[in-house]
């Protein structure tokens, strides 16, 4: 509410076009990628890991 109505209608269009992309992930194998290729697994937690962080320092 404080960034006002435009960031809550990209924050909700972000959050869709994630879901639509994990749909999409899921559907065409790349869980069972990650489960057979633990070192792709780790390498994506360090990099989302280190996104969250970024989005910290944006604030």
């Amino acid at each position: 509410m404080v960034h006002g109505e435009r960031a809550g209608c990209v924050s909700s269009l972000a959050f869709h076009l994630a879901s639509y992309l994990h749909i999409f992930a899921a559907a065409f194998g790349v869980s069972v990628l990650l489960v057979t290729v633990p070192s792709l697994l780790a390498a994506l937690n360090i990099v989302g890991g280190c996104y969250l962080i970024w989005m910290c320092f944006q604030l």
